[in-house]
């Protein structure tokens, strides 16, 4: 498993034909954000929606635009991120055609397909309180990779932390 706190530059080959990464949920990851806010997902008949047994945790899914967001206690936290992965050339999930969400228990699996590209899994797993598992599969023929990130972003303020400021006397 990759920590994303620090830079993904390597992924590790399982097989010749298969590339695996893993990262943790938002409280890992070390983004620069600015104040804007702006939700990635529009409403429709392609949004998919998650959450965990207790309701703290939520993914949204657009299957038409391969991005998501993330909730907790329905509290928008990370908007518009996706997949990617250094290939050839740098494969995103954003540019696939072809999705499918699968949801068990507390798990689930958005397969993206496109003719001309390796099949891309993204694995969402919703387990925690405050937190989620996400990992990124790719397979396909010969595959190499330096690069694999499962949460990838290109919105401007796509991370809403809130800071919580205490004194200690």
């Amino acid at each position: 498993m990759l920590q994303v706190c620090g830079p993904i530059t390597r992924s590790r080959l399982s097989s010749p034909d298969c590339l695996k990464t893993s990262g943790l949920g938002y409280g890992s990851f070390c983004f620069w954000f600015s104040r804007w806010r702006r939700p990635a997902i529009a409403s429709g008949s392609n949004r998919k929606s998650a959450s965990n047994d207790k309701r703290n945790v939520r993914i949204e899914y657009d299957l038409s635009t391969g991005r998501a967001n993330f909730y907790w206690q329905n509290s928008l936290k990370i908007s518009g991120f996706y997949a990617g992965v250094g290939l050839d050339t740098y494969v995103t999930g954003t540019i696939y055609t072809n999705r499918t969400w699968m949801v068990t228990n507390n798990q689930v699996i958005v397969t993206s397909t496109r003719g001309d590209l390796p099949t891309m899994k993204q694995t969402f797993i919703l387990d925690q309180d405050s937190s989620f598992l996400t990992r990124l599969d790719v397979a396909g023929s010969g595959l190499q990779s330096r690069w694999m990130s499962p949460l990838v972003m290109d919105v401007t303020g796509g991370v809403i932390l809130e800071v919580t400021m205490m004194s200690v006397h």
